[in-house]
Order: C-alpha cells, then sequence, then structure tokens
C-alpha cells in the first residue's frame, strides 16, 4: 500500500464521521406524570372530545352563521395570522432549499465596434459577442444545521397554524357572545314593549 493513500483514507473516514454528527440533542416532548384519575388514552380523548369547528351551529340560527363566516373573511387579525402562515411557509421553503445545490446562471451581449481612425480602420468592422455561463455549488450538511434549521421551520410554521386556529375560535366567540347579547336585548325589548301595552290596556 502506498504511503500516500493512508492519510486520504483516513481524512476520508473523519469527513464521514463528522458528517454523522448533528448539532445538538432530538427534540423530545416532556413527560408529565399525571394522577391516574386524570390518564387517559388518545383514543379516550378522540372519543370524547367535542367537535369544536363549528360549535356555533348547534344554535341553528343563520344570522349567526353568516355573521361568523363575514368576521372570518373580514377580520384583521385573522389576516395577520394567515400571512404569518405564509411567511412561515416560506422561510421553510427556504430552509429546505439549502439542501439542494446552488446553480448560478450568467448571460451576457456587447456589440462591438472598431474605430476607423486606426491604422486598421479600413479592415475595421462590426460583431456581436455572446457570453454564457453556469455555475454549480453546494454544501455537505457536516454538523446538521440545515437538518436543524428545516426541524426548526417546520415548528414554526405548525405554531403560526395553531395560533391563526386561535384567533379564529377567538373571533367567533366575540362574535357568537355580542350576538346572543344583542338578542337578548331584542327579546327584553320586545318583553318590556309587551308589559306597556298591558299596562295601558
Amino acid at each position: 500500500m502506498s504511503p500516500l493513500r493512508l492519510p486520504h483514507r483516513a481524512a476520508l473516514a473523519v469527513s464521514f464521521a463528522v458528517a454523522a454528527c448533528t448539532v445538538g440533542p432530538d427534540y423530545e416532548p416532556p413527560q408529565l406524570e399525571l394522577p391516574a384519575s386524570f390518564r387517559e388514552t388518545n383514543a379516550q380523548l378522540v372519543a370524547t372530545s367535542p367537535d369544536l369547528s363549528s360549535w356555533w351551529r348547534q344554535f341553528q340560527d343563520p344570522t349567526l352563521d353568516l355573521l361568523i363566516a363575514r368576521a372570518g373573511r373580514q377580520n384583521l387579525d385573522i389576516g395577520e395570522a394567515l400571512a404569518r402562515i405564509a411567511e412561515a411557509r416560506a422561510l421553510r421553503g427556504a430552509a429546505q432549499a439549502e439542501f439542494a445545490p446552488n446553480i448560478d446562471a450568467v448571460a451576457a451581449y456587447q456589440r462591438r465596434n472598431d474605430s476607423r481612425n486606426t491604422p486598421f480602420g479600413a479592415f475595421s468592422f462590426d460583431f456581436d459577442r455572446f457570453t454564457a455561463g453556469l455555475e454549480a455549488s453546494w454544501e455537505i450538511d457536516l454538523f446538521g444545521y440545515v437538518r436543524r434549521s428545516v426541524e426548526a421551520a417546520t415548528a414554526d410554521l405548525a405554531a403560526q397554524i395553531e395560533a391563526a386556529r386561535a384567533v379564529l375560535v377567538a373571533v367567533a366567540a366575540e362574535t357568537a357572545t355580542n350576538y346572543v347579547q344583542l338578542r337578548a336585548l331584542q327579546e327584553r325589548l320586545a318583553i318590556a314593549r309587551n308589559n306597556l301595552e298591558l299596562q295601558q290596556q
């Protein structure tokens, strides 16, 4: 075996060993110890949890359905939450793009016309010059930086989605509360008018 090959193989082995390393430990959700009376399996939670995606439809009021739908389309907080989701999705796409090689294309055009005042001016002529090039570069994710960046961007996107859902729930609850208060006041006004007519009679 040639003595020059051993250092190359050693360097290659070190490169693969470093590539297997990742910055930071893997995320593990915390394990909470709950009393036995509070423990439920995921299946039990799914079976007993009510569907809150359209809870206001239980009132069977078309006007309330219309108001909540309109609030969902026109509320500025919901629009801001959706914009944050789009931003987080774009950032995750940018983080994922670091895995792929970077490709740059270069193109240029030049029109040349030599001066006729030179000794060779009689032989000068016009000509076009076209240049084009393609460059590609790729960086190996040795320490898992890109991988961790993608994981963080994915977690941030999930957080923004849940935040938008919370805003939707809050807007729907506020709209329903105001609508119920309005209906209650209208009912009290109708009762007061009815009592006034009875007293006048």
